[in-house]
């Protein structure tokens, strides 16, 4: 476990292509996608916070309070009903009291510990760097990555100049890429793949 890292998990989107439902608390495996996330960030971190939507609160902190935790859990709703995207995502866990944050969607419960190892280890060659993310196979993966201060602030105020894009604001950062070559990063985008992934598990 890091001292004062807190590690984020976004899961207050539309969920447009799952017809409009909470994806975060689509089952995976039998458990909640967004549970399932919060457990891969738990051991690098000392702090988790879950982004939901306001109407979900009361299932996701059922789903928190049943469960252990080594360190705190807590839950950030949405405070826009829009849906504005992961920045405003990012925003509701204001005020940021760490040094850093370790991002990562909801939607991604395949996701492999050492993709995560891999973005910390980069993290602490790189203490000076406004931000940190993964890009897959040259893909760029803005919802997989190491916020620092300079970044959370510049976040802010991006915000509410009208940018909704992460990916944008780490280029114009400068955030350093983290760039990995293993198998394909899979997202759940829709209800047909959680089935199949279900099914072959």
């Amino acid at each position: 476990m890091i001292q004062n890292r807190v590690g984020l998990v976004l899961a207050g989107g539309q969920g447009q292509r799952f017809g409009g439902v909470d994806k975060g608390l689509q089952p995976y495996l039998g458990q909640s996608m967004a549970i399932t996330m919060l457990r891969r960030l738990e051991p690098f971190c000392s702090e988790l916070i879950l982004n939901c939507r306001a109407a979900s609160r009361p299932q996701y902190m059922a789903l928190i309070d049943a469960l252990s935790w080594k360190c705190p859990c807590r839950l950030a709703p949405n405070t826009e009903a829009d849906f504005p995207g992961p920045l405003a995502g990012i925003l509701a866990t204001q005020p940021f009291t760490a040094s850093e944050y370790l991002l990562v969607p909801c939607d991604m419960p395949t996701l492999p510990h050492s993709i995560l190892e891999e973005l910390c280890r980069h993290g602490a060659q790189h203490p000076q760097a406004n931000a940190l993310y993964i890009r897959h196979q040259g893909m760029v993966q803005p919802l997989i990555s190491l916020l620092r201060p300079t970044a959370l602030n510049a976040l802010v105020t991006a915000f509410h100049n009208g940018e909704r894009s992460l990916r944008r604001l780490l280029l114009q950062l400068n955030a350093v890429p983290v760039d990995l070559f293993g198998p394909d990063l899979c997202n759940m985008n829709h209800p047909g793949m959680m089935i199949q992934m279900n099914e072959n598990r």
